[in-house]
């Protein structure tokens, strides 16, 4: 017989701790992602990483890996992540920045990436579509 499904556990979030070992269950608790999201942008500005810059939101704020420009940026009132993503690589395509990587599973992310190509004016705009073995990078070159 078996015993009945176990309830996702809630998981202090800290600089040294392990992933989970069940992972699904892990993301099942809103709280959850919330607490890794917010763990993953704050360490953003602490990459130390001089020839990449990663740009998030952490609720209306915007955080970089390096210092930037948040003109136009912050405070971000965008709902949909989708058009988000494309404010910030607008911006980051005007202040000099013209490879861009754009990582999604959402296909309409994809949609925008086609339609917002040109208005980059980037000369690289690839994106990395799906999931594990199903990871696909998308692109278009000038």
């Amino acid at each position: 017989m078996r015993s009945e499904a176990q309830e996702p556990a809630d998981v202090c979030m800290c600089n040294n701790a392990a992933v989970p070992l069940n992972w699904k269950s892990f993301l099942k608790l809103d709280d959850n992602k919330k607490k890794s999201f917010h763990r993953l942008t704050a360490s953003i500005q602490s990459l130390g990483i001089s020839d990449v810059q990663v740009i998030s939101t952490a609720d209306v704020d915007v955080l970089s890996s390096s210092t930037i420009d948040k003109a136009g940026l912050a405070p971000c009132n965008h709902e949909e992540a989708d058009t988000r993503i494309f404010v910030r690589a607008r911006h980051t395509s005007l202040n000099g920045m013209k490879k861009i990587l754009i990582r999604t599973a959402d296909t309409d992310v994809v949609i925008l990436a086609i339609a917002f190509t040109k208005k980059l004016e980037v000369e690289e705009l690839r994106v990395a579509f799906g999931v594990g073995k199903h990871l696909r990078y998308l692109g278009s070159t000038r």
